[in-house]
């Protein structure tokens, strides 16, 4: 079985958001083992896209967003809030 790339990841992440006709700013593709999230049983091999909404209005601080991609499958597990705010 071949594994997604980090390439292969930001490619499926940017088409999904698309079909959800969001245009965000991407700040990160990472390795989901090098990073700390919270609030979601992820799987184990999974790449995370962080991004941030345009033309977000709220005002204060407020978490980014987060998609999970299976390293495995090329499936996006997870989207929705990152748990990162402050």
């Amino acid at each position: 079985m071949e594994i997604i790339s980090k390439e292969k990841a930001l490619e499926i992440g940017k088409n999904y958001l698309a079909q959800k006709s969001i245009q965000p700013s991407i700040s990160v593709v990472q390795d989901l083992k090098d990073v700390r999230f919270g609030g979601y049983n992820a799987p184990k091999d999974a790449w995370i896209i962080f991004y941030s909404k345009p033309n977000f209005s709220g005002i204060g601080i407020h978490s980014s967003y987060a998609i999970l991609i299976s390293k495995e499958t090329g499936d996006v597990v997870f989207d929705g809030d990152a748990c990162d705010e402050g």
